[in-house]
């Protein structure tokens, strides 16, 4: 029997210590036995595994692209067919139905045809008491034409505009037309009031009007043309008269 030859220790190891060499691979494991250490693949945040739950999301992302896209393509085809309907063309297509003719508005008269409306005429014309001058009257507001009259009164001297009555001849509250009687028989026969002096009277209501009295208005006011006889509510609608130059011109008048 050979004798055992220790060998010598390799530089650098440390006696009592036998250095291995590690095996390559596996060597050194029992076979079947789980690694100790498993290189695993990291998991970066934010990014989803491949689940069963996330395809079915990336389904419904998918149908609701398509559908977008569906109505994107439909809303150009609508569009570009709205388009073509009111292109150039489309005028010509269409039938042009007239419009009604405007309402003719009469024109408002000018300042120099008012002025022309209320001109009574001359003092020459009533230069007498109880001369009368029936003219054509526009209210102000509404441009309106109405009949009316002027009586010189016997007071004064016929230059002031103390001197005449103005009067509308629209009965207040009625539908005739005042009449201005200046025989007194007539008024006496016809309706039934002995006076001394002409009367404005209404021949609807045989109310008789004396232009030399007042009677008081609705408001408490007083104006000319007391109700002497008959069912009238006021005197008559006054005008206000002045004078500028040889002329009676009509001013006002009450609504």
């Amino acid at each position: 029997m050979k004798p055992v030859t220790a060998k010598p220790p390799e530089p650098g190891a440390i006696p009592g210590n036998a250095s291995q060499k590690p095996a390559e691979g596996n060597a050194g494991q029992s076979a079947g036995q789980t690694p100790r250490f498993r290189t695993q693949m990291p998991q970066i945040p934010g990014v989803a595994k491949n689940t069963a739950a996330n395809a079915r999301k990336q389904k419904r992302i998918g149908v609701a692209v398509a559908a977008g896209i569906v109505l994107l393509v439909g809303g150009i085809a609508v569009w570009r067919i709205a388009g073509a309907s009111h292109g150039p063309n489309a005028a010509e297509n269409q039938e042009v139905v007239p419009s009604p003719a405007p309402a003719e508005v009469p024109p408002s008269p000018s300042p120099a045809v008012q002025h022309a409306a209320n001109e009574i005429g001359s003092l020459d014309e009533l230069s007498k008491p109880w001369d009368s001058r029936k003219f054509q009257y526009s209210r102000g507001l509404t441009h309106e034409i109405v009949q009316a009259i002027a009586i010189r009164l016997p007071i004064g001297n016929g230059r002031t505009a103390t001197s005449y009555w103005g009067i509308l001849l629209k009965a207040p509250y009625g539908q005739c037309d005042l009449e201005f009687v200046t025989d007194v028989n007539e008024l006496s026969a016809k309706y039934g009031y002995h006076a001394t002096h002409p009367m404005v009277v209404d021949p609807c209501t045989s109310t008789v009007y004396d232009p030399l009295k007042t009677g008081t208005l609705p408001n408490g006011s007083w104006a000319r043309g007391d109700i002497v006889q008959g069912s009238g509510f006021r005197p008559p609608m006054q005008i206000e008269i002045r004078i500028e130059g040889d002329k009676l011109i009509a001013g006002r008048s009450e609504d």
